[in-house]
């Protein structure tokens, strides 16, 4: 991977393809999670396709206490500047679909479309809940028990044998990499999502095609954000992936991969001769 600097920092990053440039944000805990994806739907072929380790990641710079997801989102923009490229698609998986949504709200003609994969909002009912469950793994967290606490946030969020399906899919040292990844969950990624609000004024106002995607088997909260975003959200198309959880592009790759490319083929601009 080559890296590109940000403010305060480096990221790590890798280019491949051809096409109109795609950005892939990850979310929390696992730093290359499109890799299963990307076999699948052609996206190499018809897409220069764009995937960074974010603050805390890999080899990327240490992410800082108190950083948002508008820095989150700075980082997306940084990496179009970097390859100067003037308007990119860009997806984002659960937190960083979150950081997708504000990108595009913040940089609004840096982007083409947006595909959103299992965002969940804090603003939702549900949300209540989802803290009162995570409380106990910050407990863990903080006493040290760093894989435990990495474990059961995945679980909470994905299902109990979650894990085995991420190493059964994912790049050998997956695991490794997340445990050494997963201060970040607890000290940037959580405080950041907690304290996010949605500017819902602003997400009506945008007119980018969307990919809103959801697994069927998936906990209340990201159920609910779904419903949420497609209320406020003009041009969307929705994807139900029957039979997944929460890591829908993980567990059905191929069906996801296919949907994301056709639907980025219908709001390409052809070029102009």
């Amino acid at each position: 991977m080559e890296t590109f600097k940000v403010e305060g920092g480096q990221l790590e990053l890798r280019v491949r393809g051809n096409g109109s440039p795609l950005v892939l944000v990850h979310g929390s805990v696992i730093a290359d999670p499109w890799e299963p994806m990307l076999r699948y739907g052609d996206l190499l072929n018809s897409h220069q396709v764009l995937t960074f380790r974010r603050r805390g990641y890999g080899g990327s710079s240490p992410a800082k206490p108190g950083r948002t997801l508008s820095d989150e989102a700075a980082d997306v923009v940084a990496l179009l500047d970097h390859l100067r490229i003037d308007r990119s698609h860009v997806v984002g998986h659960s937190l960083a679909a979150n950081i997708v949504l504000q990108a595009v709200i913040e940089a609004p003609d840096r982007f083409l479309t947006m595909g959103l994969l299992e965002p969940g909002l804090f603003s939702v009912p549900s949300a209540a809940g989802f803290d009162e469950a995570m409380s106990p793994v910050v407990r863990v967290f903080e006493s040290g028990e760093h894989r435990k606490a990495m474990l059961l946030f995945l679980g909470g969020v994905g299902g109990a044998e979650v894990m085995a399906l991420l190493e059964e899919k994912l790049p050998e040292g997956t695991t490794e990499m997340a445990l050494a990844d997963v201060p970040t969950l607890f000290g940037s990624d959580l405080p950041a999502g907690s304290k996010w609000k949605l500017d819902e004024e602003a997400t009506r106002a945008l007119r980018h095609p969307t990919l809103l995607a959801t697994g069927s088997e998936t906990g209340p909260i990201f159920r609910e954000s779904n419903a949420a975003l497609a209320g406020l959200l003009e041009n969307v198309e929705r994807l139900e992936l029957v039979g997944s959880g929460h890591f829908v592009h993980v567990e059905q790759p191929k069906l996801v991969a296919e949907r994301l490319a056709a639907f980025l083929i219908r709001h390409t601009p052809r070029p102009r001769y």
